[in-house]
């Protein structure tokens, strides 16, 4: 909901803003509210289907190669914007995340359930809906070391309608319009540890409208990817906070992914020159894409102010099976972001701008449990660099990290057609390395402070 950029992230060890070695989650939602303080994570430096039955006679010539199998015709899928098909969106986000530093208190948890699918009720129009329930704490340090806590909920719910408009036979323009309701509140509460503390809380509640015009590429049946602008314009406004009042517009460009199944086929719809053969997932030769690969770009404005806020993120990650159930990927994340806001609790203005740049290897096993139903462990290492500036007032923090880590991932996926899942499961992420430098500070050497993570995601995907 909102902006389809999806952008993950792996928290700082310190007042940067970090990246996860994972898929980027979604960026959340523009908001009129004041931005919060960025906490910080220290103190300051110091098997394959049996094939149909044939007689071909002795030396007749054949058009297939040793193995293939033809699906009748009647198992050609139907396109995209069938009538009676489900769409199910790589912008969905559910799950739940703890994380914990060892050498600071900065802690944090979350949990999300936000999915979005749509159903061509006719042949190439859609309705849909967007759901979104989202609670986020965090525990982390001031850019005077104090520490802070807060505390943002969210709930929305938004249907909306599209209408596919089909460009040949892997092209289409699916614009979809939004319109929905949604109530934010945040509370922040600091410093602890040195005297009384202090307590903002804001509220936002109001409708919203999105307009998104993604160029859908087909490669496969039941899987797309795409890109196009966004406008998102929310009519809510903030209050209890020190800006309260303006309402939030956003433009940008998003990347989607999404997967679909089910349909009527057309009879006016063009058959393959030739079906595809009987393949299964995991088998050697095979490429997957999957929700991890969005990206995009996004600039948010606040009416009546000059409060606002910008990102870009890339995420190209791809796995290759170079053996039956065996593959190997690699993944890249990019990401900047500049924001002014103000802060809730010194109720003066803020600016903040940090970037990252990863890359990790990934290792897989397919494991097929029955028809439709498999798992698909994956591990990977990646390195990462980081950097965060804040300034508020006159006072100004700099920060840059170098990080090593780890992690693995257990999603137990569920395939409702040939080339396309949708999965959910359990990931455990370590650092093995985050050597923290602050460059106000020369001369003080890099010290460690690891954070280690624990969540559950969903993933959607395809494969060719």
């Amino acid at each position: 909901m909102g902006m389809a950029l999806v952008l993950s992230a792996w928290c700082s060890g310190h007042p940067a803003i970090a990246q996860d070695a994972r898929p980027l989650p979604p960026l959340p939602p523009p908001s009129t509210e004041p931005a919060p303080l960025p906490a910080v994570n220290s103190p300051p430096a110091q098997e394959v289907a049996p094939a149909p039955s044939s007689t071909v006679p002795a030396g007749a010539a054949t058009l297939s190669p040793p193995g293939y199998v033809a699906e009748p015709s009647d198992d050609v899928p139907p396109r995209f914007g069938s009538r009676g098909q489900f769409v199910l969106s790589g912008t969905s986000a559910i799950g739940a995340s703890h994380y914990e530093y060892d050498n600071s208190e900065a802690t944090g948890s979350s949990f999300e359930f936000s999915p979005g699918a749509d159903y061509f009720v006719a042949r190439d129009v859609s309705i849909g809906i967007d759901a979104d329930a989202s609670y986020l704490y965090s525990q982390g340090y001031a850019i005077d070391g104090t520490l802070n806590q807060s505390r943002t909920t969210r709930f929305a719910l938004a249907p909306r309608v599209g209408l596919n408009l089909p460009m040949g036979r892997m092209l289409s323009l699916y614009p979809r319009f939004t319109l929905g309701y949604e109530s934010i509140s945040a509370l922040e509460t600091g410093p602890f540890g040195s005297g009384a503390g202090l307590t903002a809380t804001t509220s936002e509640s109001g409708a919203f409208v999105e307009i998104f015009v993604p160029l859908l590429f087909h490669p496969i049946p039941r899987f797309y990817f795409g890109f196009g602008p966004d406008f998102f314009h929310h009519f809510g406004e903030v209050t209890g906070g020190p800006t309260s009042g303006g309402q939030a517009t956003t433009v940008g460009v998003s990347l989607v992914v999404g997967a679909y199944w089910s349909g009527a086929q057309a009879a006016a719809d063009e058959a393959p020159r030739r079906p595809p053969r009987h393949r299964q997932f995991g088998e050697a030769g095979e490429f997957v894409l999957t929700n991890a690969i969005q990206s995009g770009f996004h600039f948010t404005t606040v009416a009546g102010g000059d409060l606002h806020s910008s990102g870009f993120g890339v995420s190209p990650t791809l796995d290759f099976f170079v053996a039956n159930h065996v593959s190997f990927g690699l993944g890249m994340n990019i990401l900047t972001t500049q924001d002014k806001g103000v802060d809730l609790l010194t109720r003066t203005t803020s600016e903040t701008d940090s970037s990252s740049l990863s890359v990790h290897g990934i290792i897989g096993l397919d494991a097929p449990i029955a028809e439709g139903l498999s798992l698909y462990p994956r591990a990977y290492l990646g390195v990462e660099s980081q950097s965060f500036d804040r300034t508020i007032d006159a006072t100004s923090s700099t920060e840059n990290d170098t990080v090593v880590y780890t992690g693995i991932e257990l999603p137990l996926l569920v395939h409702p057609g040939p080339h396309v899942f949708v999965g959910l499961g359990p990931e455990v992420a370590h650092e093995l390395s985050r050597a923290v430098t602050f460059t106000t500070t020369p001369g003080t050497p890099p010290f460690q402070n690891r954070r280690t993570i624990v969540d559950g995601f969903l993933i959607v995907g395809g494969w060719f």
